[in-house]
């Protein structure tokens, strides 16, 4: 019996280099794959669902931001830009409803002016406010103050059916209250001056209502 040789089947030098292009190919694609799927991955870290709202995560120079937006009518809308992680806001709230009048009064507490931002965080809750079509202004809850400064003295007494009235002052520690004698009166005690996590705390409250 006459056996079989082996054949050596030897690949000619254009298989060689189609192959070799194959391979480069495949681990260029794997690269923008792998590229894209990262930037991606990062991308969707910037958005995300609370209070009912989207969020994205924006920088303007060294600040940062989170930026919802709101309807406020048939084709108008409002951009809300906290300074704090909205998912992380764990100022403690203890507000039954947030029924907000045509007029409202932010009155600002003892010592409450002297805390660093604290015309920042008063200039949110009017701009807010204002967006919804109320009639915003300003007072102090001190008499003897109000009488030095020609001001409006305004406290929870002040609250009616036709306006609501939010108190800014210090605190002990932070949180969002509702007055029980008074429910259209909301005060938010800013604790060591966290006045603007404070206010948008109390914020998320309306926002989170209003998208529902």
């Amino acid at each position: 019996m006459v056996k079989a040789k082996n054949k050596v089947v030897k690949k000619s030098e254009g298989q060689k280099q189609e192959e070799q292009l194959r391979w480069i190919l495949i681990v260029i694609g794997l690269v923008f794959l792998s590229f894209f799927s990262i930037y991606f991955y990062v991308q969707s870290l910037k958005y995300f669902e609370y209070a009912n709202v989207n969020w994205e995560i924006t920088n303007e120079g060294e600040l940062t931001f989170y930026h919802s937006r709101m309807k406020v009518g048939d084709s108008t809308f409002y951009n809300n830009y906290f300074r704090f992680d909205p998912r992380e806001n764990d100022i403690e709230v203890n507000v039954r409803d947030y029924t907000i009048e045509k007029k409202v009064w932010i009155s600002n507490g003892d010592d409450y002016l002297t805390c660093k931002n604290a015309i920042i965080s008063n200039s949110q809750l009017g701009q807010f406010f204002s967006a919804f079509d109320r009639e915003v202004e300003g007072s102090v809850t001190n008499e003897e103050i109000a009488k030095d400064l020609n001001l409006t003295q305004i406290d929870c007494p002040n609250a009616n059916i036709e306006q609501s009235v939010i108190i800014l002052k210090k605190s002990e520690v932070p949180g969002i209250f509702q007055n029980e004698t008074f429910p259209g009166c909301y005060m938010i005690n800013v604790g060591d001056c966290k006045n603007v996590q404070s206010v948008e705390r109390f914020l998320l409250g309306i926002i989170e209502e209003v998208s529902e």
